[in-house]
């Protein structure tokens, strides 16, 4: 049985939401800006490769919040890599996660390809969650045109 967050990391990574940037209708904002993009906050990750050992060694530094562990490990396990190791070290508002990883056959992260799009899965993941909001649950009769007017009344009040 899959969790819903689960299973929307899984949906989220096969169809590359990291590769083109969301296109909203001039003067639509989803007051989806987030302070992580200011210089300084937005998530790093690193990848390097320990030859001796046999792991690749992602290092993902990142404004703290509730989980970021999830997510990270979740973009991993979707990803087919095997996490042998891992240390996470909250200090100061923000978290150092390094995790020992393989490929599901063994091997490390060896092309710079292979890298860069682990690394942008993982800062999509580490990014996607970040802003901030309100979760609305709202409870009525289906009719038609109902969405049409819960997106309306959002729309005019920004």
């Amino acid at each position: 049985m899959t969790t819903v967050e689960r299973r929307l990391h899984q949906l989220l990574l096969s169809v590359h939401d990291f590769d083109v940037p969301p296109v909203y209708p001039p003067g639509i904002s989803l007051g989806m800006e987030s302070d992580g993009d200011q210089e300084g906050e937005k998530a790093s990750v690193l990848i390097e490769n320990c030859g001796e050992k046999g792991y690749s060694i992602v290092t993902v530094q990142c404004k703290d919040r509730r989980r970021l562990m999830f997510d990270t490990v979740c973009t991993l396990a979707d990803m087919l890599y095997v996490i042998s190791h891992a240390s996470v070290d909250p200090h100061g508002g923000y978290a150092f996660q390094e995790y020992f990883v393989r490929k599901i056959d063994g091997g490390t992260l060896n092309t710079e390809s292979e890298k860069q799009h682990a690394m942008k899965c993982l800062e999509d993941a580490v990014e996607r969650r970040v802003c901030e909001g309100i979760r609305l649950e709202l409870c009525a009769n289906n009719r038609v045109g109902l969405l049409s007017d819960i997106s309306r009344v959002f729309l005019e009040n920004g």
